[in-house]
């Protein structure tokens, strides 16, 4: 360490707590904190940018304060990344009821987190942020990515070129072909309808229906809940601005039902989410489904 931090414009460091008997349960070893203090220490001496990361989760809720007052009052800490605890992987997914935090708990830090004046800048990572935020490059080589709070293997450094690689990770609205099924919301008013609509998209070896809604309000939170790849539902500007707003690069393609649709409100749907808005759909209903998911997969897969 001692022999690169001259070399380094910024550095990222890991800590949870500076509990021992935490850190050894989380599965950072008893001499983590150690280690992470005698690197803060070699910084002082360093001109180099120091970035914190910090998983919240059961074990280190009420030990946060803690941590803060020593980082806060020893060093000179650039940036504060907190991350919400994710059951991804590993120790995490073996433990998970004995680390796993609602959104709330993990919110309600947040005005503690602003209270060190002497770290420049804090910044939280919850279950959105490090799908679209974050990959992973393991010991063999892997490059995976995290969809839908699954790890998928995406491609592996040893293997293939760089171009290839970044080709697959920066190919947002084609992430699909990387899982089994195009993941479907279906959102109407009328139950008939919406059960035709499930029924076929059920039926089809490549599509699977992920949620159903019957609101405004609900169709936008099971949008954000769930992130499907497609929608179908009646024309809603609304919907449409603030999913992309909310979900950037992973917003859905929207598929609207027999609306009649002003032509303005349409032309700012599309400036808004570009080649999001895919087809207007109506009765033969099967038939335009089934036509709209095949066009989809072929998309993906070509």
């Amino acid at each position: 360490m001692r022999e690169i931090l001259d070399y380094l414009d910024t550095i990222t460091l890991s800590i949870d707590t500076i509990d021992d008997d935490i850190n050894e349960k989380m599965g950072r070893g008893k001499n983590h904190f150690k280690e992470i203090k005698t690197v803060l220490d070699l910084l002082k001496e360093k001109n180099v940018k120091t970035k914190i990361n910090t998983v919240v989760n059961r074990l280190t809720l009420n030990h946060i304060r803690g941590l803060g007052e020593f980082l806060n009052n020893n060093y000179k800490i650039n940036e504060w990344r907190i991350f919400k605890f994710i059951p991804l992987r590993e120790v995490a997914k073996e433990n998970q009821k004995i680390f796993e935090i609602t959104n709330e708990e993990f919110l309600s830090k947040k005005e503690m987190f602003q209270s060190f004046k002497n770290i420049k800048n804090v910044k939280y990572r919850n279950d959105e942020d490090m799908e679209s935020k974050y990959i992973l490059i393991t010991a063999n080589g892997d490059i995976v990515r995290t969809i839908n709070k699954e790890d998928v293997v995406i491609g592996n450094a040893l293997k293939q070129n760089l171009n290839e690689l970044l080709g697959i990770m920066s190919h947002n609205s084609k992430r699909d072909y990387l899982i089994d099924k195009i993941r479907v919301l279906v959102a109407y008013n009328d139950n008939t309808v919406l059960n035709r609509f499930v029924n076929t998209i059920n039926n089809l070896d490549y599509a699977k229906v992920v949620a159903t809604a019957s609101s405004v309000t609900d169709t936008y939170n099971k949008i954000i809940e769930s992130k499907p790849d497609m929608v179908f539902t009646k024309f809603d500007l609304d919907i449409i601005k603030k999913s992309e707003e909310k979900l950037e690069q992973n917003t859905p393609v929207f598929n609207l039902i027999e609306s009649n649709i002003d032509d303005n409100d349409l032309e700012q749907a599309l400036k808004i989410s570009g080649k999001k808005i895919n087809s207007l759909v109506c009765e033969p209903y099967d038939d335009m489904i089934t036509g709209i998911l095949k066009d989809y997969k072929e998309y993906l897969y070509k």
